[in-house]
């Protein structure tokens, strides 16, 4: 009887392992299943760049490689393909609009280097999905905020004539050109600006020109760091 109850004992301790080596076996199989969509999702991002507008017409420069799509917020989807070229020649894509109204443009591809999106009247503009970006033009627009947190490659921002009371450059460790001229960024805001750009060598340029706090901020912040200050990129020297 002993014998009997001990194998029986044994034949459920068996099935237990069987059926909880199935679970484990399950387990790591979906999650393998699930690592490899993942990769495939993040092997075919694409990296997006939003931006809004009521204006009639937009024009925008694009430069990188690849396959790109435009979705231009009233309906039209364009899809183009940028030239490889050493340069990085910036091709113009052009959307005129029946009539001013609010629209949400969208920018996917794999490789966009470089964005001009100046004289738009950008209300907005989100860059923070495109991490291969290393030059942003987005002077004269009526943007009010610009996050370039995630873009660490960035080598040349201009930004001039906007409605930036403050700019954060802390994670742009390329940074070679920022033009932040004619915005809102007052004397403490310029030296927070000056406070978080980066202190590695090579040739580095801010122009701060026509900010309320152009005469009260403190440039030695920025120089100690061996950047030079200007006023403005049209006069290359501060008054």
């Amino acid at each position: 009887m002993k014998i009997a109850v001990l194998k029986t004992f044994r034949s459920i301790a068996n099935l237990c392992e069987v059926n909880i080596l199935k679970k484990a076996c399950f387990s790591l199989f979906a999650a393998t299943i699930m690592a490899v969509a993942l990769i495939g999702c993040d092997s075919g991002r694409k990296n997006l760049m939003i931006m809004s507008t009521e204006r009639g017409r937009v024009d925008i420069e694009l430069a990188g490689s690849g396959k790109i799509t435009i979705d231009w917020g009233d309906g039209t989807v364009e899809n183009h393909t940028l030239p490889k070229n050493v340069d990085g020649d910036y091709v113009t894509f052009t959307r005129i609009y029946n009539s001013r109204s609010y629209r949400t443009i969208k920018i996917t591809g794999n490789n966009i280097t470089k964005l001009n999106c100046d004289d738009n009247e950008l209300i907005s503009l989100d860059i923070s999905k495109n991490s291969a970006l290393i030059e942003l033009i987005c002077e004269e627009n009526q943007l009010t905020s610009l996050d370039v947190s995630k873009n660490s490659a960035l080598i040349v921002l201009i930004c001039e004539e906007n409605e930036l009371s403050s700019l954060d450059v802390s994670q742009n460790s390329a940074l070679k050109v920022l033009d932040c001229s004619e915005n809102q960024l007052t004397g403490a805001a310029l030296n927070a600006l000056f406070e978080t750009l980066h202190s590695n060598s090579g040739d580095k340029t801010i122009f701060i020109g026509m900010n309320p706090g152009e005469d009260d901020c403190n440039h030695s912040i920025a120089t100690n760091k061996e950047w030079k200050v200007y006023y403005s990129r049209w006069l290359f020297e501060f008054p």
